[in-house]
């Protein structure tokens, strides 16, 4: 193949120009993936905004259902401590037992175990508002342990964990139970608030 070295001399990057035939279609088709390319982002942007809202939306409900977040278990006065974050009681004393109630009904409707519970009432000098902190000893499986916290702290009236430890479960395990996830015990330190009239 011979190469026209008068073409090589006489080219110029100035006598290069771009037949309109060419030119049109060329940029239509560079505007059109621009588009597309503009399309996909702004799609992509508008699906994680949905996931995110959709994600809110679930929570906000969790947060306002109250009993139905955890798992349907009902306390005293529901329909006023629904969105409520104080424990409904007449005193800071049946407060503290409505909370130690509370704790262990989520344990059992999530089919863990309630090893000990112990309920005290924080004496400070206002008295129209006590915080009750709880004591507790659980004992289940992983998945029983993560719901168990999970129903505590999304639920009202509010839960605190203040305090948490795991460790494996004293007895020994049965030969089926080996197979199986461990059991564990999990201790842990909670609080709650009431306030007169809540």
């Amino acid at each position: 193949m011979k190469f026209d070295v008068r073409f090589a001399r006489n080219f110029n990057m100035r006598n290069l120009t771009l037949d309109r035939r060419v030119a049109a279609p060329a940029l239509v088709a560079c505007g059109l993936a621009g588009m597309i390319f503009c399309i996909a982002i702004a799609q992509e942007s508008l699906d994680a905004a949905r996931a995110e809202r959709d994600a809110k939306a679930e929570l906000a409900g969790r947060l306002s259902g109250g009993a139905a977040a955890r798992g349907g278990v009902q306390t005293t006065g529901e329909a006023e401590s629904l969105h409520n974050p104080f424990v409904a009681a007449e005193t800071a004393t049946t407060a503290a037992a409505e909370v130690d109630r509370l704790v262990r009904a989520i344990v059992v409707k999530t089919n863990g175990a309630v090893l000990s519970t112990q309920a005290a009432v924080e004496q400070g000098n206002d008295a129209t508002m006590r915080r009750i902190e709880i004591q507790a000893v659980l004992e289940g499986r992983i998945e029983t342990i993560q719901r168990i916290l999970f129903n505590l702290e999304t639920g009202a009236p509010a839960i605190f964990i203040d305090d948490f430890a795991l460790q494996p479960a004293e007895r020994s395990s049965g030969k089926k139970e080996k197979a199986q996830m461990p059991l564990l015990q999990a201790s842990l330190t909670l609080s709650a608030f009431w306030r007169s009239g809540s």
